[in-house]
């Protein structure tokens, strides 16, 4: 605390400056001239105001301890206001990065002030919380329900999105030089549950850019490794002979089936051409690959969602390389079977052609496929039978040999052919040389005795169809021939106690005495066969 002496000290001097500064002041208005002021704008008057006006700092050192008194107030007030943070030292233009982030400061300095200032009411506060449950339940719904019932369109491009993040390999699954039919299936289970559509659209798109990947980087690395040989296939294929494309065609398929798809579309294509001779040339080279390459020889051909799926994890034994490659395979046995499908039908197209040479070619090819492959052996058969009504004699006698030589190396299929056949037979509209042919056929069979099922079903049939022709009244000698020849090679293998000959004996009985003397005589001659084999 300063003693009274100096206090009293400190009022004196403050006293003496501020009547210095006065005189100084007014020294200063009293060397102002009129003229000066009337330079200016101003007048007499002016000058006058001006009489006995003090220095302002004087009057600030007055009231400093007004101000003093109320610092802790100005503060608050401007703490309220926000301006607290801004700093009084700086231009407003100095620095805008920092007077914008002073600004925010203070924003959120006065928003926090101003909601710390207010009650919080609990009612809006329960129901802010009960909205915002709710809003996430509803999320949570709907994120549910978009996974479980979403749409096509979102689900292509989840699908999408899930495919283009696959990345590619820089190393082959398949390698060339095997057989793709050999390189998997070894695990494969024999029975499985079917999997959801929309799995199995999922793993088709994944196969797919598998399938495109693979290729790629086989084509690369064919360029960099094979290069001279990949430009001379390239250019023989392009400009070549004809038997010089179709053997560089055949050596892409043999050395990477999988690979070369592509190529083998292009020897469909070449199938279907209008030049008879290529035609000719490409029926043979695709038949031969098909047998020797493509097809597999103990079982058929699937589709991409007959596989087990739901499985996979289990016959790859979590392998990715190992469930990728079979996915892959699986895509590529798929579209495989409809290049097949699209060839069988080009071929029955041309089964019906005028030139006489492309009718046996494909006959043939359509045989050798039936007898080497099981692939749509159904399809394959009806190609062969629908020919035994063809016009022109030869092919329809070059077919029932093929059909012969077919049952003989086939022995169980005798059943499934002698049924289609019969179908033929009782086809309406159909010719009597198809007929003719086909009763040819099955008088040719050779059976033995545990065959007398099928024995039995052949002699009701020539009976049957003895009786249909007698009542049509045109009776033919060589159809009668036939029949003749039909009973009495499968009579003997027939039970003699059988009720369907009992019957069938019954009926030309019948027929002998209510037809005329020819139809008489040819039923009394079918009797002589029948008795005599008892």
């Amino acid at each position: 605390m300063a003693p009274p002496r100096m206090k009293s000290m400190k009022k004196m001097k403050r006293v003496e400056t501020t009547k210095s500064r006065k005189h100084s002041t007014q020294k200063k208005i009293n060397n102002i001239n009129l003229s000066d002021i009337t330079a200016l704008g101003g007048t007499q008057e002016d000058i006058d105001l001006l009489q006995g006006v003090e220095d302002d700092r004087s009057s600030e050192e007055d009231t400093s301890s007004v101000y003093n008194s109320n610092e802790a107030e100005i503060k608050d007030f401007i703490g309220k206001l926000g301006f607290s943070s801004i700093n009084p030292g700086k231009p407003s233009g100095e620095n805008k990065t920092e007077s914008k982030h002073s600004t925010v400061q203070s924003i959120t300095k006065e928003k926090t002030h101003d909601t710390s200032q207010q009650p919080v009411d609990a009612t809006s506060e329960s129901n802010l919380k009960n909205t915002k449950k709710k809003k996430s339940k509803k999320n949570k719904f709907k994120d549910q329900q978009d996974i479980g019932s979403s749409t096509t369109a979102e689900d292509n491009r989840k699908v999408a999105v899930f495919v283009q993040n696959q990345k590619q390999r820089k190393y082959l699954l398949v390698k060339p030089g095997s057989k793709w039919h050999e390189d998997q299936f070894q695990s494969e289970r024999q029975t499985w549950e079917p999997a959801p559509d929309r799995l199995v659209t999922t793993l088709e798109s994944l196969a797919e850019k598998l399938l495109q990947d693979e290729i790629q980087l086989y084509m690369r690395g064919r360029e960099k490794q094979k290069r001279g040989e990949s430009r001379w296939i390239k250019t023989v294929i392009s400009s070549g002979t004809l038997s010089d494309k179709m053997a560089a065609i055949t050596l892409l398929i043999q050395e990477a089936p999988v690979h070369n798809l592509a190529t083998i579309e292009t020897l469909i294509g070449m199938v279907k051409k209008k030049g008879k001779r290529e035609s000719l040339m490409a029926i043979d080279t695709l038949k031969d690959v098909l047998i020797s390459d493509l097809l597999p020889g103990n079982r058929k051909l699937k589709t991409f969602s007959q596989h087990p799926f739901l499985h996979l994890d289990e016959i790859a034994s979590g392998n990715k390389d190992t469930k990728d490659k079979r996915l892959m395979l699986w895509l590529f046995e798929h579209k495989f079977k409809q290049q097949y499908t699209e060839f069988l039908k080009i071929l029955q197209t041309l089964t019906f052609d005028n030139l006489k040479t492309m009718k046996v070619k494909a006959l043939r090819a359509a045989y050798e496929l039936l007898i080497s492959k099981p692939e749509q052996e159904k399809t394959l058969l009806g190609i062969l039978i629908n020919k035994l009504g063809d016009p022109d004699r030869k092919v329809a006698a070059n077919c029932a040999h093929l059909l012969g030589q077919l049952v003989e190396q086939h022995p169980n299929m005798k059943g499934v052919v002698v049924s289609e056949v019969e179908r033929l037979l009782y086809r309406q509209n159909i010719s009597a040389k198809a007929q003719y042919y086909g009763m040819c056929f099955l008088s040719q069979l050779v059976l033995s005795t545990e065959e007398a099922d099928l024995a039995s079903h052949l002699v009701s049939l020539y009976f049957s169809f003895f009786k249909a022709t007698v009542q049509k009244g045109d009776v033919d000698g060589k159809m009668l021939s036939a029949l003749l020849t039909g009973v009495n090679r499968a009579f003997p293998y027939v039970k003699t106690d059988s009720e369907a000959i009992t019957d069938q004996v019954n009926t030309l009985y019948k027929i002998v005495h209510l037809s005329n003397f020819n139809t008489s005589t040819q039923a009394l001659m079918l009797l002589f066969q029948v008795l005599g084999a008892r």
